[in-house]
């Protein structure tokens, strides 16, 4: 729901890993990947101010945390990035014990099967959709879906965008 942009009110979510990235102005930063018992996204940085929680030791991998403010940032290649700005570890990792649940990546869960069926469904023969075998960047990403293109027009639109009939 937060990475459909949905208004969420406080989730609670598993802390899967933590690991700190580099940066360039001394402060550590923290990257996580979170779960709902159900999907993990990889999407989540530790706002500075929340660095207290790592450094004393209680937010650690299986945590379980309510999230009671965050923000949702897009970055030019259109990938979402949760920053976590105020949370509350409410189960500590040695009461837990685990991983809960059996949780898959989100995108290979929710996004590549359900677009393809789509489009199959809906420009049966008309559209191809082209996935890279890892990140290319956008300009990449198109050049490929151009080499494989057979039509004598060839458009490229963002993921928020449908052609309807007549455009």
């Amino acid at each position: 729901s937060i990475m459909q942009g949905e208004d969420v009110e406080a989730p609670i979510l598993q802390l899967i890993t933590i690991r700190a990235i580099a940066t360039g102005n001394g402060l550590p930063r923290y990257r996580m990947l979170m779960s709902d018992g159900v999907n993990i996204l990889s999407s989540f940085m530790l706002a500075t101010q929340q660095n207290s929680l790592v450094d004393e030791g209680h937010l650690v991998a299986h945590a379980i945390c309510k999230i009671n403010r965050f923000i949702v940032n897009i970055l030019k290649d259109g990938r979402k990035v949760i920053i976590l700005m105020d949370l509350d570890v409410v189960k500590t990792a040695d009461v837990v014990g685990g991983k809960i649940g059996n949780p898959v990546l989100y995108a290979e869960e929710e996004l590549k099967a359900p677009l393809e069926e789509y489009v199959n469904k809906r420009y049966p023969g008309l559209v191809k959709v082209v996935r890279n075998q890892k990140r290319e960047g956008l300009i990449r990403a198109r050049i490929e879906g151009w080499k494989v293109a057979s039509g004598q027009i060839t458009g490229f639109f963002d993921a928020h965008v449908e052609f309807t009939a007549g455009w």
